[in-house]
């Protein structure tokens, strides 16, 4: 980007120009059923949120609480293209409570992509050594980005912060 002066212009990437936001909810079954957006015409990068909305967590028959792990792949690729992985989300734990991951990644070019998350570890369906199991997966939500500068004025100093909301401020 250039300003009136012809200068040119950092993009401030924290504060995206457009953010386009769908809401997906889709139950994550296993390998078999991957699920796919595509994202706005000119994206720069794209984000998911994944939620396990009973936890994760097993129970033996003596009670005590095991660790279940759920792997979800990421995957892209350009409109006519084919699909290149992207990486390999691991998620485990051994708690009832529900559990929201946020992930935010950036395409290798402006443009349109189609995005697809599939589940590598099956759903439970059986019990097996376990007494009780909990691995529901959703995609709840899909973002589309389109970075550009927010503000351009030859007379402003644009600056970008990024700040943690506790309650420490």
């Amino acid at each position: 980007d250039k300003d009136e002066l012809g200068n040119t212009v950092t993009s401030i990437t924290m504060f995206p120009d457009s953010v386009d936001e769908v809401t997906v909810n889709q139950k994550m079954l296993g390998p078999a059923n991957p699920i796919e957006h595509t994202t706005t015409l000119d994206a720069d990068e794209f984000s998911v949120d994944i939620t396990f909305p009973t936890g994760l967590i097993g129970i033996d028959k003596s009670g005590d609480k095991k660790d279940v792990s759920v792997q979800v792949t990421v995957e892209y690729k350009p409109t006519g293209g084919s699909y290149s992985l992207l990486t390999t989300i691991s998620t485990s734990a051994a708690s009832p409570e529900t559990i929201r991951k946020g992930y935010r990644f950036k395409f290798p070019s402006r443009g349109e992509y189609t995005v697809r998350l599939t589940r590598l570890t099956n759903d439970l369906d059986s019990v097996g050594s376990y007494q009780t199991y909990q691995d529901d997966c959703y995609w709840t939500t899909f973002r589309s980005i389109t970075n550009d500068t927010p503000v351009n004025h030859p007379d402003a100093a644009l600056i970008a912060l990024r700040i943690k909301a506790t309650d420490q401020l």
